[in-house]
């Protein structure tokens, strides 16, 4: 053939490449042919370009006819030789393989023997289990591959893996070897992803799995795996079937020692653990070794057992036991909780075990949502959980849990089911002895608390005792017990009691004596439901937004877990008891059953106390009461001298009064007598101190009026209008006498009101005198009055002091005084705007005074005008 075809040819086989790259233009082959079978061939290359003739042809083809037989001969004699290595090398395979169960001990010797046969850089050989589901790994072996990496992470030598997805499966389902050729690690991984993540790591391409047969049944698997593309052929596939077949007896034997050893392990233990359970009364004392015995069946981390009772879905943390640092399990020894939303829900459901393997705890969440929150505490990633099953009956069920994923298998489930059938009679058993201690118990510490609170006089003298009692059957850390009156609404604290030192300081915590509001509490509930309530949340402040009145109900802050019952005595809740725990999720209706089996015990003797309270509470409000009726009548009869001494006194006072005012008008009108100076100012200070007693005798005598009830409004038609010109007239004097000046505005020449015009005359002169009063010399005084949709509205404004800001509605008190320098200074006895407010209110109107703009007071008031009764 020429260069053109010998390229042509050298693309489709790479024996010709040489010859190409050698610069060869020209090249010859012969075949070797011995009796018609071909053995060989011969090359001639020639570098010139002019193609072989004829001649050269036949010379050549004579040259092959010569040597084909030598050529034959020395083919023969190094195949003869070969196998013989190759046998040879077979028969020590099986001599070292089968001196020994530890096959991993004589890698030394083994793996150069295997690799002159088969070059690989992993050499595996691992026992198979009866289903084909695991493989136990006894023997590898690697060359330029970390052996990390060579089986799939976080396992070890004796460890089981999974077959399924591995070539293995493929294999042991077709009962064939298996040759893979990938293009990569990664190439591998992906057709069989069961591998690991080792064919990745050391780029491993190519493999082969032969099964090691006995007895026509696998025991095993030879594995091999290289990382040359297409690294292994069908001569290779050949050969390690004959590898296979020396080890198959020695991995056989070593599968079935290993299969006896643990089957007579299996029922020594599964014998050993039933016989200890039987023999004990308490499980607690033979928990640890039972856990030990059930570790050499099973690997685990932590081993648990549950009572269930399927009557009320409630179950009790019974037994636990952990190897490592592993931590408990979350729940306390001896907690009650409810299934559903756990395992042991699922487990109920079944009635038969089943395995779970989680890749995270919240994974374990999501398929299990009530578990107990220190869930997350524990790195549990796989778990076998099996029913004990007693009289058709679930009583319990018995958790293995591991913190390796995917790490149980069904022959695991298998044996956990059989050391559960071996002990579910004598846990049974220890369950019902347990109860049965428990009722008994209860029985025994009621009748003590019935004896000892129906025996006591005083029941505060025995609380101590009571709670002492009583935690020896429910964990408190308080416990509260009110009593509670419905038609008044209140509640009453009797008896409050604590750990010592259990609760730190905590605000609004009532105690022994207090009275709160019954609304919105959990006292209210209990009384209107007449039954228990269990309340366990995650914070106290839950508690708030179901019952608003718990911050006021005090005793239930600080807790976690709350217990509440009724204590009825003649059909009706006169009292409840509650029960609090600053663990979460510490009560159950186990507690709660409890808690209402206490309450019939105790209710006879609270409810007498409660009624021996509100009878001696009625009996001193029924004290109070006539005390206070004659007192009451005492201070009738005393003021009712005071008004008639006042009136008295008044009457006396006016008569010589009303002489004093009536000649210091003539006087001051008449003054022909030729009175100035000196002598006329004194005539004005007695006839403005005259009308300012005429006032304040006035005053008393309408609040004498008013207390003893004759005060009367006379209502008839007038001019307010006029009545205001003759108030500022009458009050001119006391302007004068201070140098202010009275400024009057109004919008009407004449305003008709139906009112007492005396009375309102009396409120007029009372502002005009006190704007007077309370404002400096030389000031001015505004005086208003207008129409307002058919109300009078009449305002006086001064420059005085002003009024409180704080509390100006009670300047009209009686006897009260805005308490201030100028106050101080200006004489009176707080009467006159308590008989104004009087006034007004009695004419259906309102008074007020309020801060001017710029500094003083604005005293206003109004009244309706009242035409309506007029027409």
């Amino acid at each position: 053939m020429d260069r053109k075809q010998l390229i042509d040819i050298s693309v489709a086989n790479e024996v010709f490449s040489p010859l190409l790259e050698a610069g060869y233009q020209q090249v010859l082959i012969v075949p070797l042919v011995v009796t018609a079978r071909p053995v060989g061939f011969v090359v001639f290359g020639s570098k010139q370009s002019d193609p072989y003739d004829d001649h050269q042809v036949s010379i050549a083809a004579r040259i092959g006819e010569q040597v084909a037989g030598p050529v034959a001969n020395a083919f023969l004699l190094d195949r003869t030789r070969r196998e013989a290595e190759v046998e040879s090398t077979l028969v020590e395979i099986g001599r070292i393989a089968g001196s020994t169960f530890d096959l991993q001990s004589t890698v030394g010797e083994l793996g150069p023997l295997i690799r002159s046969l088969v070059d690989s850089k992993s050499i595996l050989i691992a026992g198979i289990e009866e289903d084909h589901r695991y493989m136990r790994v006894f023997y590898v072996d690697y060359v330029d591959v970390d052996p990390e990496q060579g089986l799939a992470p976080g396992r070890k030598l004796d460890s089981f893996h999974p077959i399924k997805g591995t070539s293995s499966e493929t294999m042991l389902k077709t009962l064939q070897p298996v040759l893979v050729n990938a293009e990569s690690g990664e190439e591998f991984s992906r057709r069989y992803p069961g591998a690991g993540t080792s064919h990745v790591a050391g780029d491993l391409k190519s493999s082969i799995n032969v099964p090691l047969v006995a007895n026509n049944e696998v025991y095993g698997l030879l594995n091999f795996r290289t990382n040359a593309p297409e690294g292994y052929s069908r001569v290779d596939l050949e050969l390690t079937g004959k590898i296979a077949a020396q080890l198959a007896s020695t991995v056989a034997l070593i599968e079935s020692n290993r299969r006896d050893s643990a089957l007579a392990a299996e029922r020594t233990a599964l014998s050993t653990a039933g016989s200890i359970m039987a023999a004990t009364q308490k499980i607690s004392d033979v928990w640890d070794e039972f856990a030990s015995i059930v570790a050499s069946l099973v690997k685990f981390n932590h081993i648990a057992l549950v009572g269930v009772d399927g009557s009320t879905r409630m179950a009790r943390f019974l037994h636990d036991f952990s190897i490592g640092s592993t931590s408990r399990f979350g729940r306390r020894l001896g907690e009650n909780f409810a299934v559903d939303g756990t395992v042991t829900d699922e487990l109920i459901r079944r009635r038969s075990g089943f395995i779970r393997s989680f890749e995270s705890t919240d994974e374990w969440v999501a398929n299990y949502p009530n578990s107990h929150p220190r869930i997350h505490e524990v790195p549990i990633r796989a778990m076998i959980a099996v029913p004990l099953i007693w009289g058709d009956e679930v009583v319990a069920g018995l958790y293995v849990h591991s913190t390796e994923f995917d790490s149980y298998r069904p022959q695991d489930l298998a044996l956990i089911e059989r050391v559960a059938a071996h002990i579910a009679g004598p846990v049974a058993g220890s369950l019902l002895r347990e109860r049965e201690s428990e009722i008994a118990e209860q029985r025994e510490v009621l009748v003590r608390i019935s004896t000892l609170l129906g025996a006591a006089i005083d029941l505060d003298a025995v609380w101590d005792q009571f709670s002492s009692y009583l935690r020896e059957i429910l964990e408190f850390d308080r416990c509260v017990i009110v009593s509670i009156d419905n038609d008044a609404g209140k509640v009453n604290v009797l008896h409050d009691s604590q750990l010592s030192g259990s609760i730190g300081p905590v605000a609004e915590l009532r105690t022994a004596g207090d009275e709160y509001d019954l609304a919105g509490t959990v006292a209210e509930h209990v009384a209107k439901q007449g039954k228990g309530v269990v309340l366990n949340q995650s914070n106290p402040d839950e508690l708030l937004e179901k019952y608003s009145g718990v911050a006021d109900q005090g005793f239930n802050l600080p807790f976690l877990s709350n217990l509440g019952v009724p204590l009825s005595w003649g059909g009706e809740v006169v009292a409840s008891m509650f029960f609090g725990n600053l663990r979460p999720n510490a009560y159950e209706e186990s507690d709660l059953e409890i808690g209402e089996r206490v309450a019939a015990q105790v209710s006879g003797p609270i409810a007498g106390a409660v009624a021996r309270q509100r009878e001696l509470e009625l009996a001193e409000e029924r004290q109070r009461r006539e005390t206070a009726e004659l007192e009451a009548a005492a201070l009738a009869e005393l003021s009712e001298t005071k008004s008639n001494f006042v009136g008295a006194m008044s009457h006396e006072l006016k008569t010589p009064l009303t002489s004093i005012v009536a000649f210091s008008d003539i006087l001051s009108r008449d003054n022909d007598k030729g009175l100035e100076g000196r002598a006329l100012q004194q005539i004005k200070v007695i006839q403005r101190n005259a009308r300012h007693l005429e006032g304040m005798i006035n005053e008393l005598l309408d609040l004498s009026r008013m207390e003893s009830g004759r005060f009367e409004i006379a209502r008839a038609p007038f001019d307010f209008v006029a009545l205001m010109n003759d108030s500022l007239e009458s009050s001119q004097p006391q302007f004068e006498a201070m140098n202010q000046t009275v400024e009057f505005n109004t919008d009407n020449d004449v305003l008709l009101v139906n009112g007492d015009r005396e009375r309102l005359m009396q409120v007029v002169n009372n502002l005009l005198s006190n704007a007077s009063k309370y404002s400096p010399e030389d000031s001015d005084v505004e005086v208003e009055v207008s129409e307002d949709d058919r109300w009078l509205v009449v305002e006086v404004k001064d420059r005085g002091p002003g009024v409180p800001e704080d509390n100006p509605e009670g300047l009209f008190e009686m006897f009260h005084r805005a308490d201030n320098e100028i106050t101080r200074r200006v004489p009176g006895a707080g009467i006159g705007l308590h008989v104004s407010k009087r006034i007004i209110d009695e004419h259906g109107g309102e008074i007020s005074l309020n801060l001017r703009e710029g500094g003083g007071a604005v005293a206003k008031f109004r009244i309706p005008l009242g035409l309506t009764a007029l027409s």
